[in-house]
């Protein structure tokens, strides 16, 4: 007889002394794969921040962008990372102390809201309050450019699936947009579904290559809140997505704000759902019976307003800023029995 196996339990406990406490106005965080720096928005500027043995030392301010800085990503094959704001900048480690980028990328008419990299070549996607989903990538030893139009209004979540052929994309206009690869050259991505969903929402995430998290969000008496459920989109043999499942979630009927994305991290095989002022941390495992198991282990509590954070690559670090503490926070992984 097949029985499941056993997950272990776990939780990010807080490391007191690793916490900066800055007088920041943060909006994205992100660490490189090799948990060496540390990147977080304050306003227009960007800090960079040595980050060894649990230890968080600053090393320089950017101050480059005139507007808000709302997104922050490493690329995984190099050094250099990626700023995001009405604009793209793209910035190498080595030249930070004097403040030189790499290139600057403009084509949004408002904020970028939402960016992801392509997981081993160079692709940048973008979501943008302009409504649109821009794709930059090199071909022909050119910088080109491919504009998505399918969304009505803004555009908050997106996502890249680890082999790199597919993104999800959700936002204000309550659509959930499957993007993919096409075979030929123009265009080089397509919309292959449009899913419509009962609420909008900022939250969107690949758990594995194919099967989808979105966290929808309700408008409650002029207020956006956070939903009691997580909605899993899964696709048949034919590659259409429809809903499989819901999940249950801390955080429904808080004030929830956007940044801050779902993360599914492989390697711990770990769910992170910012939802309200609670973000909840499921253990998941698809090799039983071929199907994803969903337990929901713990979840973290926070003070009513904007929660900003990230995981590392390896699972190891839970990094978070949170507007009543004005501190940037580090939470080491650990197994119970």
């Amino acid at each position: 007889m097949e029985t499941q196996p056993q997950l272990k339990q776990f939780s990010y406990e807080l490391q007191p002394s690793n916490q900066i406490k800055k007088n920041i106005n943060c909006q994205a965080i992100a660490i490189n794969k090799q948990n060496k720096f540390v990147i977080v928005t304050s306003d227009s500027k960007i800090l960079v921040i040595f980050f060894k043995n649990g230890q968080l030392k600053k090393l320089a301010t950017i101050i480059k962008h005139k507007k808000d800085v709302s997104t922050l990503n490493f690329f995984n094959y190099n050094s250099n990372f990626v700023s995001g704001s009405q604009s793209v900048i793209i910035w190498p480690l080595s030249l930070i102390s004097n403040q030189k980028y790499i290139q600057k990328i403009s084509g949004h008419a408002k904020m970028i809201q939402c960016l992801a990299l392509h997981p081993s070549e160079f692709l940048i996607v973008s979501g943008s309050s302009d409504a649109t989903i821009q794709f930059w990538f090199n071909y022909e030893q050119q910088l080109n450019n491919q504009k998505i139009t399918d969304h009505k209004d803004s555009v908050f979540g997106l996502a890249i699936n680890k082999e790199g052929n597919r993104i999800v994309s959700c936002g204000k206009d309550k659509l959930i947009l499957i993007i993919e690869k096409s075979n030929s050259h123009h265009p080089f991505w397509q919309v292959r579904q449009t899913i419509t969903s009962n609420e909008f929402g900022y939250r969107i995430c690949f758990i594995n290559d194919n099967a989808i998290a979105f966290q929808p969000i309700s408008y409650y008496k002029g207020y956006n809140n956070g939903t009691d459920h997580l909605h899993i989109y899964t696709p048949d043999e034919d590659q259409i997505y429809t809903k499989s499942k819901e999940i249950m979630v801390a955080g429904g009927g808080q004030i929830c704000h956007y940044y801050f994305p779902s993360i599914y991290n492989s390697n711990k095989e770990i769910l992170l759902v910012k939802n309200g002022y609670m973000v909840s941390l499921l253990r998941i495992n698809d090799q039983f019976k071929g199907k994803n198991q969903y337990i929901f282990f713990n979840c973290l509590k926070f003070y009513k307003g904007l929660i900003i954070g990230t995981l590392s690559e390896d699972g190891e670090y839970f990094i978070t800023w949170d507007a009543k503490s004005k501190e940037i926070q580090i939470r080491k992984y650990q197994e119970t029995e």
